[in-house]
């Protein structure tokens, strides 16, 4: 029975024109009342007490980025660009990626970031030429043409995989499970 024809249906039995053959209104209310107790689906309730993936790469990214910044500051919270050498604070620096962001594979990975200025990072794109010496240097010759070939490979995350490095990164910058480091308190030397 298609929608309109249900619809008038409903219509002539509500309003009580036009009797329907007792077969046909004995179907309609059957169809009435299916239509009225559906039993709801419990996995909207499981679902959304989940946290989305983006939410867990934000976080993920947040603690990420404090943990690189710390990683290459001194005990004074100081530190230096890698592309440019220009001196700064943790907390008025970025956290370079030397292979972009959109590519998962190194986007989480420590060799992949360092600490960099908001000029090299922003405005002058990266300086991904600097930044592969800078690699090359501080892990070895060939690391940044790994890096490359690491983030040509495709990889998406689970749930499961983002709240396990969200644990190890609240460990590495020394704040307990789902707490925020205090203002201005940095790290007691993560190791790189």
């Amino acid at each position: 029975m298609s929608h309109s024809l249900l619809q008038r249906a409903i219509a002539c039995i509500q309003t009580g024109r036009n009797p329907l053959p007792e077969g046909v209104r004995d179907y309609i209310l059957e169809v009435l009342e299916r239509r009225h107790h559906k039993p709801r689906r419990t996995t909207t309730k499981f679902r959304a007490a989940l946290n989305p993936v983006p939410a867990l790469k934000k976080e993920l990214d947040r603690l990420f980025s404090i943990f690189i910044r710390t990683r290459d500051s001194d005990e004074n919270g100081m530190g230096r660009c890698c592309t440019c050498g220009h001196p700064g604070h943790w907390k008025t620096m970025d956290c370079g990626h030397f292979m972009p962001r959109q590519d998962l594979n190194t986007r989480w990975d420590e060799k992949n970031c360092a600490l960099q200025c908001g000029s090299c990072n922003g405005f002058r794109g990266g300086e991904q030429l600097k930044f592969a010496e800078y690699i090359d240097a501080r892990y070895g010759a060939g690391t940044a043409d790994l890096l490359r070939a690491k983030a040509r490979v495709k990889k998406r995350f689970d749930r499961h995989a983002l709240s396990l490095m969200i644990r190890v990164y609240n460990g590495k910058i020394g704040a307990p499970d789902g707490a925020q480091r205090p203002e201005g308190v940095s790290p007691e030397g993560p190791t790189p």
